[in-house]
């Protein structure tokens, strides 16, 4: 289901028989808006390099280890 928003501030749901079609075909309607595939390959951001991660204790770790997912 793809929610359509309107211009009161609600949405409905709409569903697809094929979603697969539907999301080639919104794809496509994407691009060609956004000026074509070079402009959608210059507006790429690539992902920032990995941060490296602290070893992990061999016991299991604790909370805190948990927590540094999110440092």
């Amino acid at each position: 289901m793809v929610w359509v928003p309107l211009h009161d501030g609600r949405a409905y749901g709409v569903e697809f028989r094929d979603p697969a079609a539907f999301a080639r075909a919104f794809g496509d309607f994407a691009v060609t808006t956004c000026g074509g595939p070079e402009a959608v390959r210059a507006a790429i951001t690539p992902y920032p390099d990995p941060r490296p991660m602290r070893s992990r204790p061999a016991d299991g770790g604790s909370w805190a280890d948990l927590l540094d997912l999110f440092d």
